[in-house]
């Protein structure tokens, strides 16, 4: 499915967290979405698959620091 167009119409500020081991989003598609559309923050967590969790203090940081950016 292409979701480039729909992307490109996003207008809030956007965080991408993409696991380094993901198979479904690659580092390039990431690279792209911080280029174009909201122009997304991308964040790699390491030792992780595709859906990051955020659990561990330092993958909360990363996010909170987003949220509190924004108020």
């Amino acid at each position: 499915m292409e979701l480039r167009g729909i992307y490109d119409e996003i207008r809030c500020p956007t965080l991408v967290l993409r696991g380094e081991s993901s198979d479904l989003l690659r580092w390039e598609t990431a690279k792209e979405m911080s280029a174009r559309g909201p122009r997304a923050e991308v964040v790699e967590i390491a030792g992780v698959g595709h859906a990051p969790t955020p659990i561990r203090e330092e993958q909360i940081r990363v996010v909170r620091k987003f949220l509190h950016a924004r108020e």
